[in-house]
């Protein structure tokens, strides 16, 4: 069988409330938003303001990879940047797609990734996640937007007269 050379491709990238890879198989939550809103930020009267709390997110991608391209190192980046280009988080690895010994000769390969992800965005906006395999020509991005953190609760106090009786009721 004469097999045509498949080069390896990204299939999809999602933003997520959480993703993981167990057995093969991307398992992910709250999948596919395009906005999200920064946490309150504690202030405490007298200090300076202090930073929203970091945000909990990850980004999911499936690749396709031809199987002369399995079982050998294929280069992969992922970025997070801003609204001007600036990278706000970066990773460059190495995506390995093994061939299971009964695959049929020609069969494209199916992988899948997670990056879970912490960080604190410097300012609401515009940002998007970039995902590439340089050496095979395939990239893919998402835009997203950082809503600003909503407006602190006010909180006020009654006074204790209002709140509690100050004589017990009747008894009959």
């Amino acid at each position: 069988m004469d097999i045509q050379p498949d080069p390896a491709k990204i299939d999809f990238l999602l933003l997520c409330d959480h993703a993981e890879v167990a057995n093969g198989k991307l398992t992910a939550m709250g999948i596919g938003w395009d906005t999200i809103q920064q946490p309150f930020a504690p202030r405490i009267p007298g200090m300076a303001a202090m930073r929203p709390p970091p945000i909990r997110m990850a980004v999911g991608l499936g690749f396709s990879v031809g199987w002369n391209f399995t079982n050998q190192p294929i280069p992969l980046e992922v970025v997070l940047e801003d609204s001007e280009g600036k990278p706000l988080f970066k990773v460059a690895a190495q995506l390995t797609a093994g061939r299971a010994p009964n695959q049929p000769v020609g069969t494209p390969v199916r992988s899948v990734l997670a990056f879970p992800l912490l960080i604190t965005f410097p300012t609401s906006g515009r940002y998007r996640v970039l995902a590439s395999l340089p050496q095979h020509g395939s990239h893919m991005e998402w835009g997203f937007t950082v809503l600003p953190p909503p407006e602190p609760p006010q909180i006020t106090f009654a006074s204790p007269s209002a709140l509690l009786p100050l004589t017990p009721p009747a008894t009959p």
